[in-house]
């Protein structure tokens, strides 16, 4: 009988704690910074503050780069014709996503007809960050002439600017790729739906046809 009791009253502990474990995740996800602003059954808006990211791309790059001698006093002596050579390679990790903040927010509203899909606008799709990581063993000297003045730091420092705005640029292509946009839709949507799907105990949303402002 004892023992009876204490499973019985293990039991009763267990779906307390489920009942307000559950309270409680409900309460965070519908007052936390993805709350649903001005929701109602048929529509709404998400405001919150938030990056949402969708993808995240590492890519490698290496160059060999053709130094010349600036001096123009050296170039003079050397008719010109003294070069070094340096080989770089480097790494660019790129993360896209959406950034919801004021004035862009995401809207969604049920669909007219179809029971269960809902249809979302969300900010533009885009570049949210791109890193670049230099390792000071990926840049090496393969020819320098050290006697002519050419500063390999300098050279480095000044050729961090050119690898910066090539990988930006390869990054910024990414965004074209169709590839990326079923993952983005595929995401915000799935996002969206659940984030609704918390505060609806009927009429749950199972379907989002998602569409980013240009």
């Amino acid at each position: 009988m004892t023992k009876k009791v204490l499973e019985w009253q293990a039991a009763a502990i267990l779906m307390i704690v489920i009942i307000i474990g559950g309270y409680y995740a409900y309460d965070l996800l519908r007052n936390g910074r993805d709350k649903p602003i001005a929701e109602t059954r048929t529509g709404g808006e998400l405001t919150a503050v938030t990056k949402l990211i969708v993808a995240e791309q590492t890519q490698t790059y290496s160059r060999f780069v053709d130094t010349a001698v600036k001096n123009r006093l050296y170039r003079a002596l050397t008719l010109n014709m003294i070069k070094g050579k340096l080989y770089f390679q480097w790494e660019a990790r790129n993360t896209y996503g959406i950034d919801v903040k004021v004035g862009q927010p995401i809207t969604w509203k049920r669909t007219p007809g179809k029971p269960g899909e809902i249809e979302i606008v969300a900010p533009r799709l885009q570049l949210l960050s791109s890193k670049i990581l230099f390792e000071a063993g990926k840049y090496k000297v393969l020819d320098i002439d050290r006697e002519l003045g050419i500063g390999e730091e300098k050279f480095k420092q000044d050729y961090l600017q050119v690898i910066e705005a090539d990988s930006k640029d390869a990054a910024e292509e990414v965004l074209k790729d169709s590839k990326l946009a079923e993952i983005a839709i595929a995401i915000v949507g799935d996002h969206v739906k659940n984030l609704l799907n918390q505060g609806l105990s009927s009429d749950k949303i199972h379907t989002a046809v998602v569409t980013f402002r240009s």
